[in-house]
């Protein structure tokens, strides 16, 4: 086998919650591979207590893949709470970040999934029909796109305590250091129908980088990137090669 180049950049893709590695996989072979971490199995301090600040648990995962990665150029793709822990490798990776790019998600707190931790800490998962429908659009889910069973799948399996853990953590989410230090091209993709990272909250995101494009696909909603993998490699590839 042929060791790999060291000097070669490395394509990091970060999924959100309660999602896996694997919703990637319809987009890795045409970005010429990829490593995509999965943050579910790290287990952190729970971002509830008041010693901890915002975005501890976000960067805690962070540490955890900057510490996978050999000494080469890295662009760094997240998507939803990915996107978060993205924006922390990005402020750890310094010069050695090739690209930023981030999928519906926010730099800035979301308060209503408090409440939503609180309730899935009691009563478990919430209704999946109702999720899909908030992250998927209506002809997505009547055309029964690949995605939504995926995404179905994985919020009958999640685990709800890593699941409230991570929802608290995008409650309070603010970035672990000045967005404006990364120096790398920035892509900041928002989807139109998205009701956590709506494109206004993610336009102002967008404006804290120094050297940011910010697209808007209108007809899109949160997960609907996947539902279309097609067009996201697309996206994807012309982000990194900025």
């Amino acid at each position: 086998m042929t060791p790999r180049d060291a000097s070669a950049p490395t394509i990091v893709a970060l999924h959100g919650v309660p999602l896996t590695p694997a919703v990637w996989d319809p987009v890795a072979a045409a970005l010429g591979g990829l490593m995509a971490p999965d943050l579910r199995g790290e287990r952190v301090a729970d971002p509830r207590r008041r010693s901890e600040r915002p975005g501890l648990l976000q960067r805690a995962l962070a540490d955890r893949v900057l510490s996978r990665l050999d000494g080469g150029p890295v662009h760094v793709i997240g998507h939803s709470f990915g996107g978060q822990v993205a924006i922390e490798l990005a402020l750890q990776l310094g010069g050695r970040l090739g690209s930023l790019t981030l999928l519906c998600t926010r730099d800035t707190p979301f308060p209503g999934f408090a409440a939503l931790s609180d309730t899935v800490r009691v009563d478990g998962m919430p209704d999946r029909r109702s999720t899909l429908r908030r992250w998927f659009t209506a002809d997505e889910i009547a055309d029964a796109s690949p995605a939504v069973a995926y995404a179905a799948d994985c919020l009958r399996d999640a685990d709800p305590d890593r699941y409230a853990t991570a929802l608290t953590a995008i409650a309070g989410y603010r970035p672990t250091g000045e967005t404006a230090a990364v120096s790398a091209p920035v892509t900041v993709i928002a989807a139109g129908l998205d009701g956590v990272s709506p494109p206004e909250v993610m336009r102002a995101m967008s404006e804290g980088f120094a050297d940011a494009r910010l697209i808007v696909v209108d007809e899109w909603a949160h997960m609907s990137p996947f539902a279309a993998p097609d067009r996201l490699a697309d996206l994807l590839i012309t982000a990194v090669g900025r």
